[in-house]
């Protein structure tokens, strides 16, 4: 019993060891893991490995959200979320960020400015916030840009993996009815999503 004990103490430890020389991306690994939502800028980057891995770099998490309504996509966040938020020099139009739920990615998006004159069939979160006050700000994640109908593909904004991670944090809600089946891959993704390396927020 104790040998299997120690055992399941080092699996964790084992799966983390090509990242134990940089204890932040050990640390913010585990982080995303334990929060049940999170959105997260997406690069690509060698991050001191040998070959190219995804970085999920924290931008909002489970104690940084106010609020977040199912039905129109509208999330707020704290004011000292958003003084992190934008202080990141990487976050400008055209990054990518993914929404993860307990570690695991769920979809992409893009963030875009008003002032941007292309259009984007992904899910979209506007730099420019909806509403401010001195308490939060409130962001919405659209289904394109410039409006919704530029969307394409399945609409994964409430996929149920969501819809339990916000329910958890702020109470039942009555969500949209999910028009698509999530045990079915997403081709429009074009790659698979993997969980590699979190860096520390700069």
């Amino acid at each position: 019993m104790e040998k299997q004990k120690k055992i399941s103490l080092l699996i964790p430890l084992l799966l983390l060891f090509p990242f134990l020389g940089n204890a932040e991306i050990v640390t913010n690994t585990l982080q995303l893991r334990t929060n049940l939502l999170s959105i997260c800028l997406m690069t690509d980057s060698t991050a001191g490995t040998n070959s190219q891995a995804r970085v999920y770099e924290p931008l909002f998490s489970d104690k940084d959200f106010v609020s977040w309504n199912l039905r129109d996509h509208r999330f707020s966040v704290s004011q000292q979320a958003i003084k992190r938020f934008g202080g990141n020099q990487s976050v400008r139009d055209g990054s990518q960020f993914v929404v993860i739920c307990s570690g695991e990615p769920i979809y992409r998006g893009v963030f875009k400015s008003l002032a941007s004159s292309s259009s984007c069939s992904e899910p979209v979160i506007l730099l420019e916030p909806l509403t401010k006050s001195a308490t939060e700000v409130t962001y919405s994640i659209d289904r394109g840009y410039p409006s919704d109908e530029f969307g394409l593909g399945p609409d994964r904004r409430n996929d149920p993996r969501i819809i339990s991670a916000v329910e958890t944090l702020f109470g039942k809600q009555q969500p949209l009815p999910v028009l698509w089946d999530p045990a079915k891959p997403e081709p429009a993704l074009g790659y698979p999503f993997a969980f590699d390396v979190v860096p520390h927020p700069q």
